[in-house]
């Protein structure tokens, strides 16, 4: 099998082997979904082997209930994505995923993407981020305290420009970098001082009307607040 391929091929694949190393033909697979709701014929089947089929929730619980029906086993819906290591889709940073991270999805973990490392290949592509920004950019990504964050890395690839003024004052507070704010800003909020100052303010409002200075700048000291207490809990970016 491809290293990068998608879960209906995954699972195709994995239903072919599963019912020649069992035995089972395409109607016994089909009659034991109809036990369980499906309305499956051998043809049905067959299409889920070849990947044509929609590889939708539904499908993967009922073939997975009907294969443990059948051979008395206790396959999980990950087992039932077979040898797959990386799938297509979902993509992040123009990235396939890692069969790891989808494994840790179906057991429960928060369906984000979240780090570089639960990308095919994230490591490489964040360093050629940090290689192609702007030199005075390159410390960004450096500088996270818990590993490459993937909504940051995004965020930094986005954003080419010099520190605005909030972040000038907030770096003076906080006796950080302006660059460094940044950071802790997306790192916290997935978005700059301004901005998340800018929608506090409007939420408190309850209105899309333009905030006041008074209110945007209330909003941002208790932000530069909370930006301290990250700076002291994990250690300063200065």
């Amino acid at each position: 099998m491809s290293q990068v391929t998608s879960i209906s091929t995954a699972v195709g694949d994995f239903l072919r082997e599963f019912r020649s190393d069992h035995g089972f033909t395409l109607d016994q697979v089909a009659r034991s979904a109809r036990e369980f709701g499906a309305s499956w014929s051998a043809s049905s089947v067959k299409n889920i082997e070849s990947g044509r089929a929609v590889t939708s929730l539904q499908n993967l619980i009922s073939l997975t209930l009907a294969l443990n029906n059948l051979a008395g086993t206790h396959l999980t819906l990950a087992d039932v994505l077979g040898k797959a290591q990386a799938f297509e889709s979902p993509r992040a940073l123009g990235l396939p995923v890692r069969r790891a991270w989808v494994d840790k999805v179906l057991a429960g973990a928060p369906v984000e993407i979240g780090h570089v490392e639960n990308l095919l290949g994230g490591e490489e592509k964040a360093k050629q981020i940090i290689t192609d920004f702007p030199e005075k950019m390159k410390g960004w990504l450096k500088e996270l305290p818990k590993g490459i964050d993937l909504q940051t890395i995004e965020r930094v690839e986005s954003q080419n420009r010099s520190a605005s003024l909030a972040e000038e004052r907030a770096a003076r507070t906080l006796g950080i970098r302006p660059d460094s704010v940044r950071v802790w800003a997306i790192k916290l909020w997935g978005m700059d001082l301004e901005e998340k100052a800018d929608k506090l303010a409007r939420e408190r409002l309850e209105s899309l009307e333009e905030p006041s200075p008074q209110a945007r700048g209330a909003m941002t000291r208790a932000l530069i607040r909370q930006i301290r207490e990250e700076v002291e809990r994990n250690g300063s970016l200065a």
